[in-house]
């Protein structure tokens, strides 16, 4: 669900049919929340597209550091170029804590780390398979074999070698986990920054 509403929001437009992708820029569990529908229902939503880019603004280059440095992308660090990958690469690691309840940058198990440390395991450090990761971090988690190359496909340095979108992503990680990807699951764009009003949001982070 998380992934059809970022496709949602990447693939915008406008009524008068002008294209207006919106990456979010600051996903994160904390944006994350299942919202309890009128006929009890869950659904996922993604909150605070406070610093969200429109696609096409200024070239799509990021002037400033903006961001949670937790989930930052490459480029957003670098002020590159900004795009749907920059959301895929935050949808990658959110997946990785949600099924192991651990960060991935090694950085963020040191006490005292400086946000300088993150920065250079993100911007040059070599990134590790993630079965490296859990090893070092002694979760008792085991994930396929396939959820190595998924993430660093999600974290790859160039926007390009990324997912092409977030729904790929997903279906993807369906097929990690030896599931059927869904189909059709994609919500109405005009419904992107406008939940329903019988909703009840759940503040439960995944």
């Amino acid at each position: 669900q998380v992934a059809a509403w970022l496709d949602a929001a990447h693939g915008y437009r406008e009524p008068g049919g002008v294209a207006k992708g919106i990456v979010h820029r600051d996903l994160k569990p904390e944006n994350l929340f299942l919202a309890r529908q009128h006929d009890g229902s869950t659904v996922a939503k993604i909150l605070d597209f406070g610093i969200a880019k429109v696609l096409g603004d200024t070239a799509n280059i990021s002037q400033e550091v903006r961001g949670t440095p937790l989930f930052m992308a490459f480029e957003q660090i670098t002020a590159g170029q900004l795009s749907p990958q920059t959301d895929v690469w935050a949808y990658g690691l959110i997946a990785y804590y949600t099924l192991t309840g651990a960060r991935y940058w090694r950085s963020t198990e040191r006490q005292g780390a400086s946000v300088q440390a993150l920065f250079a395991e993100i911007l040059s450090l070599p990134l590790e398979a993630p079965s490296v990761r859990l090893r070092e971090q002694n979760v008792g988690i085991e994930l396929p074999a396939g959820f190595d190359a998924w993430l660093l496909r999600c974290i790859d340095r160039t926007p390009p070698q990324r997912f092409p979108s977030a729904g790929a992503a997903a279906e993807a990680l369906a097929r990690v986990f030896e599931r059927v990807p869904r189909s059709g699951s994609k919500p109405p764009s005009d419904r992107v920054l406008a939940p329903e009003r019988t909703e009840t949001f759940i503040g439960l982070e995944p």
